[in-house]
This record gives structure tokens, C-alpha cells and sequence, in this order.
């Protein structure tokens, strides 16, 4: 099978970064504010498109000490700016981003005055560097790479040995300093697109309101910033411009609003979306817009990192085996979803005696102790994440049926607020067309799977094959569970996405249902017991139209639990373990770690009653 993504070789990489034509350097002592607003008509040479910030002493507040953020916004961090910089009045449109890259996933835009979305973080550093050749006196670019790889549909999805140059004076994206501050003037939730007006689709930039400087900064859009992820410290930097190297995961930060959040929930202290983003996600609303300037005396997080990457070499295992293809779940660069399934089928291949395994999202994953459960089950959770059902069922019909020969019971999660799911979407799919590139999936599909008999030496091929640190040691050590601290339920209406999808896409629904019905017709050949298990979410929805954080109409929901729980009537191995029970639980506020996942003392009490139920299905 051919590889899902081409391969580029980029050689060689300029030193002498360039002034842009028309932009000069001088000082000021201004102070943007509501009477200073930034310069972008002043004695300094303007750069078209682009408002100017030219003072010294600037200050943002990064991140927040309100109790209820996330861990990752906390604690409240003070920089200081003492340089000058541009940023992108407006999202990079479609229009500007066609013109100097030709890629399939723009093609999709619907016109040219709307955000390029569905672009990778390296998508945006290929547009940042490109513009920067065409506009710049010397072409030289503010990062460097030595290959590039993309994807069927265009996106880069890796830049090998890529590096960031502060001291360039090119086009790049903002820190996420520069984007806050930006931010602290022209961050309007009440007048920006968002869950509340945008019908949740995009709208063309600087319409909800063209009277700022700076446009679009809360909805629209999420947009990237060049930093890589770290954690704030209670502390006072300057210049400060994240991480030195990723975290491991390679985490990077989105900012701002977009038109599937509700207003309430749009916060400028915002890092990140539902899930980990890495340099390879994208999403339909997800875009970027452009900086340009040198940061002088940079502080970063972290010592430089050694950009010479290369995959652990492989021990010797079966001469069977391709020790190219084998066990290569995932690779460097890779997405969150690849790191989460490659650690999975680690698991999965060390523990062939499992009786019972878990599969589903980061609900069931923080939600299910395997080790919580008597030893001779030698229980396994793999959940990933993101999840739809059809990952759930690709991963149970063709490992676990096949491969775990005493398996008695599957717990699958069931999220039916997101079974608006598409099977045929890259993103909620992963078996829809990433798997292809990673070697170790196509490898086994070309060999059917291995037809139920396992190759010998493809639990070890896997082991030595690349992965990271945490989870070389607590993820596999703990079979899949990720224990989350104690945080509480939501106390506010997160609801994320439009309530009435399934009022506008029933087929979607359907179809996630059928993929429930597929797991629960194989399972039932192989005398596996299906326990679908609804997890608990904060009880606020109870006070809103949404079954939870990703809709659902309240008044739909029991009609469509009951039609799952009936199932077991067609399908005697089939249970449905409903514990959110429309939001009457009893899952106390230290059980929870936000609106939709429980802690690790929830896990415990969840795991607990999934125990008891087993052994009534003895």
C-alpha cells in the first residue's frame, strides 16, 4: 500500500534573516490603551495589514488564578515586552493563504475573505517562511527545517529538525505574550462570532465588529501561536516566548474564541482546545494570524534542544517480521491520537490473557482502573483520544476479537453528546485515512490482521519502537488509565457545539449507533459481554436545553438512551451501564476533575460498581 503522505527534501538554511522592505526601526514611548491605540499610521513605516505595538515596558498577565481554569492556565504568570512588534489585524484569509500556498484542504474555503482553517502548526510556519521569501529583501525566514512531510490532503504534518529564529526579522506567528497583550485590548466576546450568532459555521473576518484595530481575537477562529506548550510559574520574565523544545507530547497553545464556543466560555487565558493539540492537529476551527518582528534577549523555558532526532533502533525479534513495518505504531512528530494508540497496542500485545478491555475516550480513560480490578481479569484500558466509536469498533473487530482469546467482557464508552461523529472524517476517525501513516497499521491490515494468530516477536518490536518517556513509564505501567486530579464539576453551562445536531444530521447518529450495533453483533459471536457505559457529566445541564457538553437536546436524550438500552433485547450480551442518569448521579464534586471526566477518587468509585456488575454477569 502507498504511503498516505509524500516526502520533500529542503537543503540548506539561511543564517542572515532580513528587514522587510518599507520597515524601519525607531523608538517610542507610547502606551497602547483605549487612548493609544497601536500604531499602524505613524511616523514608523507601516506593514500592510498589520496594526504595530512600539513601546517599551510593555506587561500581559499570562494565564489566571481562578479556581475553576484548567491546570494548564494556572498560575497567573507576569511578562514583560521590551521590543516592538506587528500583528495580523485579521486571521490570515483563505485568499492570502492560496496565493502562496497550493494545497487540496484550501480548495475547501468558502471564499477568499474567510480564515484559512484545517491547517496544521506547520502549515502556518510553511505560510509564515513563504511570505516571508516573497516580501522580504533576501527571502530569508524565521524558521528553519531540513525535510517536510505532508498528508494525502495537502497538510504538513512534520518538519524534521524544525527551529524557530527570534532574532529574524520576518513573518511568523505571535507568542502567545504578543497575543495577549494584544488581547487585553481588543478581546470582545460580545461582539465577536461564537456559539450564541454564528449559525456554527465561519464567517468572513472583521464582520462582527470592523470598527477595532485588531479584529476577531475572541470567535471566528482558534489561532495558533508559535510557542511551544509549558506550564506558567508564579513568576516575572521578560520577553518570554514558551518552551525551548517540546514537552514530549510536542503540546502547542491555541488562543482566542471560535464560532462553536459559547460566549461564556471564550476566555483570553485560554491555552488549548478539548484535546492536546500538537504541531500535526488540525480542525475546521482552527486558523492563524501572522506577527512580524525580531524579540530581542528571548527567554525561553527549557535548554536548546538537540534537534537530531532518531528513532530507537529495534532489538533483534522474529525473522519473520519486517522490523521496518512492525510494531511502528507511531513516529516522531506524530499525532496525540498515534502516541495514545501506539502505547495502546503495546499494551494490547503484553497482555494476550486480558479477560476484560476497555475501548472509548478520554471519559473511559480517566474513568476506568484497570488495576483496580482482581489480578486474573488482567484488565486493559484503550481508550485514546480524540474517540469516536467507529475507532472503537475498528480496534475491537480487528485486535481484541481476534487477538485477546480469553476475552469475557468489553467495556466500550458511550458518547452519545458527540455521536455526531463522522465515520468518514480523518479527524473523528482515525482508521479512516491517518492510520496509513503509521507502517505498524497498514502492516497488519495487509496481513489481515494476522488472521488471529499472533506473529511472534511483534509485542517486543513494538516495545523498542519510538515512544516517549511518561509513557514508556506510567501510561503502560498503569494499562492504559490516566489519572486526573481533583477539580469539580463545571458550575457553569459549558456547552461546546451546536445542541441541535441531531435535529440537523440524524444520519450522523445513526450511523454511530450502527457501529454500536456492529461491536455488540461480533462481540455476541465471539460470547463477549458489551457493557456500554454512559459516563457521568456535571449536573449543571441540568438547567440548560443540552444533554451535555457537546448538545444533544435534553428532551431527545431518554428517547435515544432507551433505544440503546433495548438493544439488549435483540442482543442478550449487551448491558447498558447508565451513569449519568440525565444528571441525577451520585458522583460528588471531589469526584470530578471538570464538566465531562472524573477524578482519579471518581475513577475509583466507577470502577468499583463496574467490578460488581461484572461479577453479576458471572
Amino acid at each position: 500500500m502507498k504511503s498516505a503522505y509524500s516526502r520533500f527534501l529542503f537543503l540548506g538554511a539561511s543564517t542572515l534573516f532580513a528587514l522587510l522592505a518599507g520597515c524601519t526601526n525607531s523608538s517610542s514611548s507610547s502606551t497602547p490603551g483605549e487612548d493609544n491605540p497601536p500604531k499602524d499610521e505613524t511616523s514608523k513605516e507601516t506593514l500592510e495589514g498589520f496594526a504595530l505595538f512600539d513601546n517599551d515596558n510593555k506587561s500581559v498577565a499570562l494565564g489566571t488564578n481562578e479556581k475553576a481554569a484548567r491546570t494548564d492556565e494556572k498560575p497567573q504568570m507576569k511578562v514583560e515586552l521590551d521590543y516592538d512588534f506587528y500583528i495580523g489585524k485579521h486571521e490570515v484569509t483563505c485568499g492570502e493563504f492560496k496565493e502562496v500556498i497550493d494545497a487540496d484542504f484550501a480548495k475547501d474555503c468558502k471564499g477568499d475573505n474567510f480564515p484559512i482553517t484545517n491547517v496544521t502548526f506547520f502549515d502556518a510556519v510553511l505560510f509564515a517562511n513563504a511570505k516571508s521569501k516573497a516580501e522580504s529583501n533576501e527571502g530569508d525566514t524565521a524558521y528553519t527545517y531540513t525535510a517536510a512531510e505532508f498528508d494525502s490532503e495537502g497538510h504538513c504534518i512534520l518538519l524534521e529538525n524544525y527551529d524557530f529564529d527570534p532574532s529574524a526579522k520576518a513573518f511568523r506567528l505571535p507568542t502567545e505574550a504578543e497575543w495577549a497583550f494584544t488581547a487585553e485590548q481588543f478581546f470582545d466576546t460580545e461582539n465577536s462570532w461564537n456559539a450564541d450568532n454564528s449559525d456554527f459555521e465561519l464567517h468572513e473576518v472583521c464582520t462582527a465588529d470592523n470598527s477595532q484595530k485588531v479584529c476577531d481575537m475572541a470567535g471566528n477562529a482558534l489561532e495558533w501561536v508559535n510557542d511551544w506548550f509549558t506550564n506558567f510559574k508564579d513568576s516575572t520574565l521578560v520577553n518570554f516566548a514558551g518552551a525551548r523544545e517540546s514537552d514530549g507530547l510536542g503540546k502547542r497553545i491555541v488562543k482566542g474564541g471560535s464560532y462553536r464556543i459559547e460566549p461564556k466560555s471564550i476566555k483570553a487565558y485560554s491555552r488549548g482546545d478539548i484535546y492536546t493539540v500538537t504541531s500535526s492537529t488540525y480542525a475546521d476551527y482552527v486558523g492563524f494570524r501572522l506577527a512580524f518582528g525580531v524579540i530581542p534577549n528571548v527567554t525561553f523555558f527549557g535548554e536548546p534542544r538537540d534537534t537530531t532526532e532518531a528513532d530507537t533502533i529495534k532489538s533483534s525479534t522474529s525473522a519473520l517480521l519486517d522490523l521496518d513495518s512492525a510494531g511502528m505504531y507511531y513516529k516522531s512528530g506524530g499525532s496525540e491520537n498515534a502516541l495514545y494508540l501506539r502505547n495502546n497496542m503495546e499494551i494490547l500485545w503484553n497482555h494476550r490473557d486480558s479477560k476484560l478491555a476497555v475501548v472509548g475516550s478520554s471519559r473511559s480513560m480517566a474513568g476506568v482502573i484497570p488495576k483496580k480490578f482482581d489480578e486474573s481479569l488482567d484488565a486493559i484500558n484503550l481508550s485514546n483520544i480524540p474517540n469516536s466509536i467507529f475507532v472503537s469498533e475498528y480496534l475491537f473487530k480487528n485486535y481484541l476479537a481476534k487477538h485477546l482469546k480469553h476475552l469475557k467482557y468489553v467495556v466500550v464508552a458511550l458518547d452519545i453528546d458527540m455521536w455526531w461523529r463522522n465515520k468518514e472524517d480523518s479527524y473523528d476517525n482515525f482508521f479512516y485515512t491517518e492510520y496509513k501513516q503509521y507502517p505498524g497499521f497498514v502492516y497488519d491490515e495487509n496481513h489481515d490482521f494476522w488472521d488471529g494468530v499472533y506473529p511472534e516477536g511483534l509485542a517486543e518490536a513494538t516495545h523498542t519502537a519510538f515512544n516517549l518517556d511518561f509513557f514508556k513509564s506510567t501510561y503502560i505501567e498503569a494499562r492504559g488509565f490516566k489519572g486526573e486530579q481533583t477539580g469539580a464539576w463545571d458550575n457553569e453551562n459549558a456547552v461546546v457545539g451546536d445542541s441541535t445536531w441531531k435535529e440537523k444530521t440524524p444520519k450522523l447518529y445513526e450511523e454511530n449507533l450502527e457501529s454500536l450495533k456492529s461491536i455488540v453483533k461480533t462481540a455476541n459471536e465471539n460470547d463477549i459481554a458489551v457493557i456500554g457505559v454512559i459516563f457521568p457529566m456535571s449536573p449543571v445541564y441540568k438547567t440548560t436545553g443540552s444533554y451535555g457538553r457537546y448538545g444533544l437536546r435534553r428532551s431527545e436524550a431518554p428517547g435515544l438512551i432507551q433505544e440503546i438500552a433495548a438493544l439488549s433485547k435483540t442482543y442478550p450480551n449487551f448491558v447498558l451501564m447508565d451513569e449519568n442518569k440525565m444528571g441525577d448521579h451520585d458522583y460528588t464534586n471531589d469526584m470530578a476533575y471538570n464538566t465531562d471526566h472524573l477524578s482519579e477518587k471518581g475513577a475509583e468509585h466507577f470502577t468499583a460498581r463496574l467490578d460488581s456488575l461484572i461479577k453479576t454477569l458471572d
